[in-house]
């Protein structure tokens, strides 16, 4: 991937593409849930994607 994410993006963006929701990851990676929408929204951002399901349809086109 060209575009760069922390290392921290890039765990959340795992958990995303396994479907966990954002209650779902911070409790795994032992974040807030806040945090977790904080990255989420970067990732969006970084990513130019407004949802999951774009987020998803990226990897599948083989984008990500």
């Amino acid at each position: 991937m060209s575009i760069r994410l922390t290392d921290r993006q890039e765990e959340v963006l795992e958990h995303l593409f396994q479907g966990s929701n954002a209650a779902d990851i911070a409790e795994r990676l032992g974040l807030s849930v806040e945090t977790v929408r904080v990255h989420t929204k970067r990732i969006f951002r970084k990513l130019d994607v407004h949802s999951k399901t774009e987020l998803l349809a990226k990897r599948i086109r083989g984008e990500l």
